[in-house]
């Protein structure tokens, strides 16, 4: 019997999201995606395109039947139209709910309404500036390029959108399928907007509601199945509990953590990263204890250079929204980076290419033809396969990479206040009225995981470039790699932090 089924998703960032318009803005090279409101959405093409990529690995002879075919190619008694219609993600509220006006119309609120909303009202258009991280471009040479930086914008982990999904059914056995692709929604894979290898636009399904209405049930009353669609879709109200609400399947395994890949790094001294926005006097570590600056350390007279924190959005227990509250962290583009020039390293020596056998612009015109996504030596094949590669030039020499690391958590004892003087990189004497001050924490513990396509993993980690990724991975544990700024001064070294060693 055919039959309509409706489903309204609620979902959590776990990650950071950049989900961009394709436009710029003063503050940003990126402007975020905004809906009527001028508010944060998830476009519904954003989330059926996921979607589709991630069912294609193992359902991708039904792909037509669920989200139709369209092909200038195709006869026309052969195209598909869409089984499913999936509608735009929209952000939740400071109580858990669609935005709407005092008519409880779904989706459409005044500026006077945002205003009133403690959660809606942090993320309009003048507060974009609260969203800003700054990068720095990277050079054929996997380095920072110099007078390179420049800002995006990042909306931080832990908020709430929700979307609704309808289905056209032709038999009940359809809808068994339809809830087995609901499974893969929140997978590891479904990843969505910009920077997603670099852990970008992951999140959790904390609510599926699902209603199935068979059509010829309503046969004599058809205007009661409209008048249920109706309310089903205006209404604000969201599921926020999976068990109560509908079942999700286990992830689709598509990304593996292979042994001894998800660790913690530990330091015995002192550690800063970037340019934050908060102090360390600011921030709470949220696990009986607060990070405060050690007595025996005078406070410099100076606004000190800040470490890099990011927002995280939290929720109370009765899902009304708490704050947000600022973490230290190290992004995952940066961990990222260093394992992408670290393996690059390891790859080139097992495969015997050394700079001293081969004349230096040799080496590193490889290197930029690597960066650029130009494949002009087989050598690099294997790596493209991990990092990714990305030719403007050739669109179908575009690789996504293989590899998901998420921003790393940072967790300290306490936070002082150093002094420098710039130097002068010519004559090496102390530049006048060049005093700054730094921020740098203490004892810092970096919890560190590395995710990797299972397809692309089987096929590559006995290959040499599977031995210098294990390598690299071995480099970062045992404290071979920096994870710091201004790693020629006293930083910190770190190590694998193991339960229960002194």
């Amino acid at each position: 019997m055919k039959s309509v089924v409706l489903s309204r998703i609620t979902i959590e960032t776990i990650s950071p999201l950049s989900i961009y318009s394709g436009e710029r803005t003063l503050l940003s090279n990126d402007a975020l995606a905004r809906d009527w409101n001028g508010l944060p959405y998830i476009p519904a093409t954003s989330l059926t395109g996921v979607w589709k990529s991630v069912l294609d690995e193992k359902f991708s002879e039904e792909l037509d039947f669920w989200f139709g075919s369209l092909s200038e190619k195709m006869d026309d008694d052969k195209r598909k139209a869409s089984r499913m219609l999936v509608f735009d993600a929209l952000m939740l509220n400071h109580v858990s709910e669609l935005p709407g006006n005092a008519q409880k119309l779904r989706g459409i609120i005044t500026s006077e309404d945002i205003r009133k909303d403690s959660l809606l009202s942090r993320f309009t258009l003048e507060n974009d500036k609260d969203f800003e991280r700054t990068n720095c471009s990277i050079s054929s040479r996997k380095s920072a390029k110099n007078k390179a930086l420049f800002k995006t914008l990042i909306l931080p982990k832990g908020l709430r959108f929700a979307f609704d999904v309808k289905a056209e059914l032709d038999e009940d056995k359809d809808f068994e399928k339809y809830e087995q692709l609901l499974g893969y929604i929140g997978s590891v894979g479904f990843s969505i907007g910009a920077r997603t290898s670099n852990g970008h636009g992951q999140f959790k399904v904390i609510g599926i509601k699902t209603e199935q209405y068979r059509i010829g049930d309503y046969a004599e009353h058809p205007e009661e199945l409209a008048g249920n669609i109706r309310r089903f879709m205006s209404s604000r109200k969201v599921p926020l509990d999976t068990k109560d609400s509908g079942s999700l399947l286990s992830d689709s395994g598509s990304f593996i953590i292979p042994e001894g890949w998800e660790f913690s790094l530990e330091s015995k001294g002192t550690w800063r990263l970037g340019n934050g926005r908060k102090s360390a006097e600011e921030l709470s570590e949220g696990r009986n204890r607060t990070i405060k600056h050690l007595e025996s350390e005078r406070k410099s007279e100076q606004t000190p250079q800040k470490c890099f924190s990011d927002g995280v959005v939290e929720w109370n227990p009765d899902n009304t929204f708490r704050q947000i509250k600022y973490e230290l962290l190290v992004p995952g583009s940066t961990v990222k980076g260093i394992i992408a020039h670290r393996t690059l390293f390891h790859y080139l020596r097992i495969n015997e290419c050394f700079a001293d056998e081969a004349s230096p612009l040799d080496v590193g015109s490889m290197v930029s033809d690597l960066h650029n996504g130009k494949k002009a030596n087989a050598l690099l094949d294997d790596y493209c396969e991990i990092f990714g590669a990305n030719d403007p030039e050739n669109p179908d020499g575009v690789k996504s990479g293989a590899v998901r690391i998420s921003d790393c958590r940072v967790d300290c004892s306490g936070a002082v206040t150093r002094t420098h003087n710039c130097l002068d990189r010519f004559t090496g004497g102390v530049m006048p009225s060049s005093l700054f001050s730094q921020e740098k924490i203490v004892n810092p513990r970096i919890y560190v995981s590395i995710r990797i396509r299972r397809d692309r993993w089987e096929k590559l980690k006995d290959k040499p470039i599977g031995e210098a990724l294990r390598c690299t991975v071995y480099d970062l544990k045992n404290g071979f790699l920096n994870i710091c700024a201004g790693a020629g001064r006293d930083t910190a070294v770190f190590s694998e932090y193991r339960e229960g060693r002194e």
